[in-house]
């Protein structure tokens, strides 16, 4: 309805920016920002000096990961307005994406001098505490985000994040029902509390609420991925497969569905698919120790030892102190004759082991 009065003016008035503007918001919150870009870009036309256009246009830049032009944007808003607070938390969040995070916590400073109560600061600036460790600190602001707005889903949902990290598992629940309760289309919050219960090896309570964020998202990697694991841990590798799969087609890089898809593949006997995940999840992270110290377990059981001994000892050279993978490259050894070589792994697993 507000999107047809909206359009209404522009017939009568092409030139009407209020109204160009307030249609590009409406598009913003519906998430078509290819349209709201277009509209923003009409609006700095007849009113350069619109900070609220900036702003929004900054928005949408962020939402299409295009995190220069979203910057350039909040800039250009500050410039015409070093009071607004809201530009200061979007220029923020930019810096976080971009990795500055001193000039992210600045940021969300600034935007808490000039308004003290904005909620969506004080929970941006707990989410980079908490990705830095300061989960303490993290808490202090996400309780200040919820005593300024105690219906914010995000701080709730924030908080069970930062809990579960503290291997506060029901409290964490707790954080990620009253998040859905006051968002029922949270789909980030559902996949949130199915980690948490699989944490508790709930692993059917899990499964329903990643189908949730599914079903609200069908386009969320990560819940897919997280379905797929826990249909692991059922022994549904069917299933499990079907839901890594998806993961890998919404995005191509996620490394993490890649080695879990090898994993079941592997426990399907599934060697070939295997091998190829995992040298795809290497390819990807080459410095992932799980990856390819799994892919010489592969190719050990295809018999294929010179290509485990590589495997393994690649694990060696970045960690000599995993008692397994001494352990698995002996057996390697021990299969190609090499009996000196097993030898001194076996040594070598069994002193470690000792001290484990």
């Amino acid at each position: 309805e507000a999107i047809a009065s909206y359009r209404n003016a522009i017939r009568i008035d092409n030139a009407h920016a209020d109204a160009l503007l307030e249609l590009g918001i409406s598009y913003n919150d519906l998430r078509k920002y290819e349209k709201s870009i277009i509209l923003f870009e009409k609006v700095l036309k007849l009113d350069p000096k619109s900070a609220s256009c900036h702003y929004n246009l900054g928005i949408a830049y962020k939402a299409k990961n295009k995190l220069y032009e979203s910057y350039s944007s909040y800039k250009r808003a500050l410039e015409i307005n070093p009071h607004y607070a809201e530009a200061w938390n979007g220029i923020g969040s930019v810096y976080k994406e971009m990795g500055k995070l001193d000039e992210a916590i600045s940021a969300h400073n600034k935007a808490l001098e000039i308004n003290p109560y904005y909620s969506e600061a004080h929970n941006n600036l707990g989410i980079i505490f908490d990705d830095n460790g300061r989960l303490e600190d993290a808490i202090i602001h996400y309780n200040k985000a919820l005593r300024s707005s105690p219906d914010f889903a995000e701080a709730y949902n924030s908080l069970g994040v930062t809990h579960s990290k503290q291997c506060k598992t029901d409290k964490a629940i707790s954080h990620y029902k009253a998040a859905i309760d006051l968002n029922p289309n949270y789909a980030e919050a559902y996949n949130n509390l199915g980690v948490a219960y699989v944490n508790q090896n709930m692993f059917d309570e899990a499964i329903e609420q990643y189908k949730m964020a599914i079903e609200i998202n069908p386009h969320y990697a990560e819940a897919h991925n997280n379905l797929g694991i826990t249909y692991t841990k059922k022994a549904k590798f069917t299933l499990a497969i079907a839901h890594y799969k998806q993961a890998i087609k919404i995005n191509p890089g996620y490394a993490a569905a890649y080695y879990n898809i090898g994993i079941t593949y592997t426990k399907k006997k599934m060697y070939d698919p295997a091998i190829d995940s995992l040298k795809k999840t290497i390819e990807l992270n080459p410095d992932d120790e799980s990856a390819h110290y799994n892919l010489g377990i592969v190719y050990s059981k295809k018999r294929m030892y010179d290509d485990a001994i590589l495997e393994y000892q690649k694990v060696i050279d970045a960690n000599p102190g995993l008692p397994s993978v001494h352990y698995n490259l002996g057996i390697a050894y021990r299969e190609k004759g090499m009996l000196l070589q097993a030898r001194r792994e076996v040594y070598l697993y069994k002193k470690l082991n000792s001290r484990t």
